[in-house]
């Protein structure tokens, strides 16, 4: 599942300035539009930030968490590293239980973020 993440972070992280740019100037439209603008305008205007607002910094934090080299499965690790020590190993096998930790609850995070897009689309 961090290999799916790792792959897809990385089709996105040449356009992490303009994800930043549109998450901001999303942020920036709802505050105006929420203290400044008339009824009608909210309601024209205000979902479609929302959702922009949404997804940009759900790509972005996508981008930063799970962007790097992607690990090859046919690459054999015996013979490129040498021997780990006991420690090293606890370590390293702890750091990938946190990592599909984190990606099973970015995971969670993106259905939730669809579960809101249709439903708020949809009204």
């Amino acid at each position: 599942m961090t290999r799916f993440f790792t792959l897809l972070a990385n089709v996105f992280f040449p356009i992490r300035y303009l994800l930043a740019f549109i998450c901001f100037a999303s942020l920036f439209l709802i505050i105006y539009l929420l203290v400044f603008a008339p009824l009608e305008l909210q309601s024209l205007y205000l979902t479609a930030c929302l959702l922009s607002f949404l997804w940009c910094l759900v790509l972005f934090v996508l981008c930063h968490s799970f962007h790097g080299e992607v690990a090859s499965k046919n690459s054999s690790t015996a013979e490129s590293k040498p021997k780990l020590g006991f420690f090293r190993r606890i370590k390293k096998k702890l750091s990938k239980i946190f990592l599909w930790i984190y990606s099973v609850a970015f995971l969670a995070l993106i259905i939730v973020s669809l579960h809101l897009t249709i439903k708020v689309l949809t009204l």
